[in-house]
């Protein structure tokens, strides 16, 4: 399941003078999309097993909504 969440940062804004006298104020506003992914159990595992010849997984938990592991890089030998 992936999961995005947007986040919003102000830009500049200035104060200026209508026609009329009144004070407007200019804004403007970036919009960040962040997106990422919900793994299953076991689903992060196979993945590096099967795409990550040189990790070795020495610990997988579930922390914070999601899966995560602890790995350590190993030397692989292909002759």
């Amino acid at each position: 399941m992936s999961v995005g969440s947007a986040a919003t940062f102000g830009g500049s804004s200035s104060k200026s003078s209508s026609a009329a006298g009144e004070d407007t104020e200019d804004s403007t506003a970036l919009t960040y999309h962040r997106y990422y992914h919900v793994f299953k159990e076991g689903e992060l595992d196979k993945l590096i097993e099967k795409y990550v010849q040189n990790l070795h997984i020495i610990s997988s938990f579930y922390d914070h909504a999601n899966w995560c592991i602890i790995a350590e890089k190993v030397q692989v030998w292909t002759i």
